[in-house]
């Protein structure tokens, strides 16, 4: 794995803040989670174990084979673009959920993916934006793809329906709290063309990326979740 010195930043939040200063809100053009406290909604949390749980990275880069090699079991994920022995490479992530365990006949009213920034990984740790805007786009996929064989070589399509962009930021320990109401309605709705999520930078150049605690993370509380307000 290659390993990279990530600068720190003062803390800069972009975004609608909301609680704290450590989680932004990103909303993907659905007002319906303004009001989300004030419903008598119901809700499902969605926080998969390293066993259940199904998120990937993919790497673009020349050397060791890496675009046919599979980051299925990396307890980190991330999208980014930077170098390595001064060669451009390029990273994005998968992931999904069973969204199964939503009741046929709900009405999703509120849908948000909390993603908390990993740790002294074999990546660096944190989030960078060195030389240019980190934001980043979240993708519904709409082809099948495995967590231990997805490479950047055999890596699935997404559609740009109802795709989110979150915006850049400079805090490299940042959580995110991503709205992504309409991208869970798309799948739902599209449940032969849905299979997650990629999560993708919106500028593929270097030197940016966002680092993020995948199912395989040891703290457990910071794996990837997803919590479901339906009626």
């Amino acid at each position: 794995m290659k390993k990279f010195k990530i600068p720190h930043f003062l803390t800069l939040l972009v975004g609608i803040l909301i609680t704290t200063s450590c989680i932004n809100i990103y909303c993907d053009c659905d007002s319906s989670c303004e009001n989300e406290s004030e419903q008598n909604n119901n809700q499902i949390i969605l926080q998969p174990d390293s066993i259940e749980g199904k998120d990937a990275f993919i790497e673009d880069y020349p050397l060791r084979e890496y675009r046919n090699s599979n980051f299925g079991t990396h307890p980190a994920f991330q999208a980014s673009a930077w170098t390595a022995q001064s060669i451009p490479f390029i990273t994005r992530c998968l992931i999904d959920f069973d969204f199964s365990k939503i009741p046929n006949n709900a009405t999703i009213s509120c849908a948000k993916l909390i993603l908390h920034p990993a740790e002294n990984t074999a990546y660096g740790t944190g989030h960078s934006n060195r030389s240019g805007s980190n934001s980043f786009l979240v993708q519904r996929i709409t082809n099948d793809w495995d967590e231990l064989s997805v490479t950047w070589n055999n890596q699935p399509s997404v559609t740009t329906n109802s795709q989110a962009q979150v915006g850049e930021n400079e805090n490299s320990m940042l959580v995110y709290e991503i709205v992504i109401t309409k991208l869970v309605r798309d799948i739902l709705d599209n449940p032969s063309e849905s299979h997650g999520l990629m999560i993708r930078l919106a500028t593929e150049e270097y030197y940016r990326r966002i680092l993020f605690a995948s199912s395989d993370y040891d703290d457990s509380s910071k794996h990837p979740k997803l919590l479901i307000e339906y009626n």
